[in-house]
């Protein structure tokens, strides 16, 4: 095989997955505006290389050279602007990267024989809010994005499934939801709730106890990125990427007690000020056409970040 392009490869997910595939032997290429790539991603690897390009997933010409100078037959495209509030205030530029990049991406890898797969990272974002009572949501329902995160990513998804129809090109996006894990570098309620508590600093929230979360530790999202692209053919376009179960935040604060038994944490009860309950994913597409699972519990990933947050381990390899 050669090598494996990795776009937003210095990023969280993007970095979990290049770890990943260098210990198992694969030559990556970071494809990445950041200037270097974080030190844990090449430790532990043996066979596979890694290759960091400077460089801008909106640029065609730094595309093709990267594909073309360095021997890539896969892409998994992780590269992307995140938060939704942002987006509203920032649309053109929220579009332009996590839509048309896509786009060009894909029209871009047609004309690339030795190009066997790409991957893309979707989002629950495209879903916006469905309510519980509507969920669980499958791959089938229609976009509800709330902002232009979502709306960019719906976009993308939508213009794959077409160069797969029409190209036969071998794209999928793996729509992903709620990740977390050692060396995020974006807050959520959960990652908040460790930092405070391994820093011995309270945690305190008047309401937001009954609000429902769905958790992905990063390593489940990188074995589930690394059955899509391992897999010898895939029938859909799109793949839900998630655990399918839900927890309250006050459970999440209940595993993070239990993690650090000296944590002060305390959640109220109710939903976020300005919040709405969201549906669960099904997740059944990917168990059934590639056989993949989570096998990482929300109290069990959450122990594993503790420990990092601790003392720097980068505990069990992705099985």
């Amino acid at each position: 095989m050669g090598a494996v392009l990795v776009t937003g490869g210095a990023g969280f997910v993007g970095a979990h997955l290049s770890r990943t595939l260098l210990l198992r032997g694969r030559d990556v290429v970071v494809y990445d505006m950041a200037p270097s790539v974080p030190e844990f991603v090449a430790a532990g690897a043996t066979d596979g290389t890694l290759t960091h390009l400077r460089s801008d997933v909106t640029d065609p010409a730094q595309l093709v050279e990267a594909m073309l100078g360095h021997g890539v037959t896969d892409v998994v495209h992780v590269a992307a602007l995140l938060a939704e509030p942002e987006s509203i205030q920032r649309p053109r530029l929220f579009l332009r990267v996590n839509a048309e990049a896509v786009w060009q991406l894909c029209d871009i890898a047609r004309h690339i024989p030795a190009l066997r797969r790409i991957v893309t990272v979707s989002t629950r974002s495209v879903y916006g809010k469905y309510t519980p009572e509507e969920g669980p949501i499958d791959e089938t329902f229609a976009p509800r994005p709330v902002a232009f995160y979502g709306a960019g990513k719906a976009a993308a998804d939508l213009v794959l499934a077409l160069y797969r129809e029409h190209f036969g090109l071998d794209v999928t996006a793996a729509r992903i939801t709620g990740a977390f894990g050692p060396h995020q570098n974006y807050p959520h309620a959960l990652s908040q709730m460790i930092d405070a508590a391994v820093e011995g600093r309270p945690y305190m929230r008047d309401r937001g106890g009954d609000y429902l979360y769905e958790f992905t530790y990063v390593k489940d999202v990188v074995r589930g990125l690394l059955a899509l692209l391992d897999a010898d053919r895939l029938s859909h376009p799109v793949y839900n990427l998630g655990s399918g179960q839900q927890h309250r935040l006050s459970e999440v604060a209940d595993g993070v007690r239990a993690a650090v038994p000296s944590a002060e944490i305390e959640v109220g009860p109710g939903l976020p000020e300005g919040s709405s309950p969201r549906a669960s994913l099904s997740v059944e597409r990917i168990a059934g056409d590639v056989g993949f699972r989570t096998i990482w519990s929300l109290e069990r990933g959450i122990a594993e970040h503790v420990r990092w947050k601790t003392d720097g381990s980068y505990g069990e390899p992705v099985e």
